[in-house]
């Protein structure tokens, strides 16, 4: 399955827009007419991969968007997330019936979570899992504090 995201933009481009054109002029195409700051670009099919980069990271220092740069992306990884789910759930690899907890115990802290014993695949992607977010108003402002700082699930599960 051929799948393209686009960084600062947020945005799921169809799979024949992306190959209409040598992908680093879709994205340059792309940056210039949206007006985005940056954005990156990964197309991944049967044919191999291709990443492409446009535009700045940081308005102010006007340093250029490489394939390392990290993107607030807000909710965009829900939609990939569930995406890839529920092409679990067709090839029969995971019913959205089955409890969350068996597929994650391995991660660090999890089970400090309120009802991750108990969650469905189903509850998790419709947003009905009754799990309260566990990211508070101190560890955003410590993630913003230190962009480049990658925090473990066991740090990230402690606020």
């Amino acid at each position: 399955m051929l799948a393209a995201l686009v960084g600062w933009a947020g945005l799921v481009v169809s799979p024949q827009a992306a190959t209409a054109g040598p992908v680093q002029e879709y994205l340059d195409r792309l940056v210039r007419t949206e007006k985005l700051p940056g954005a990156v670009l990964l197309v991944s099919g049967p044919r191999g991969r291709e990443l492409a980069t446009a535009g700045v990271a940081n308005l102010q220092t006007r340093e250029p968007v490489t394939a390392q740069t990290r993107f607030y992306i807000a909710s965009s990884g829900k939609l990939v997330t569930a995406v890839a789910t529920l092409q679990l759930v067709q090839e029969r690899r995971l019913g959205l019936s089955d409890k969350v907890y068996p597929l994650v115990r391995g991660i660090p802290g999890i089970s400090r979570l309120r009802n991750v014993q108990a969650v469905t695949v189903e509850q998790l992607l419709s947003h009905h899992s009754g799990m309260a977010d566990y990211f508070d108003d101190d560890f955003e402002a410590m993630a913003l504090a230190a962009p480049e700082r990658i925090f473990t699930a066991d740090e990230s599960l402690a606020h």
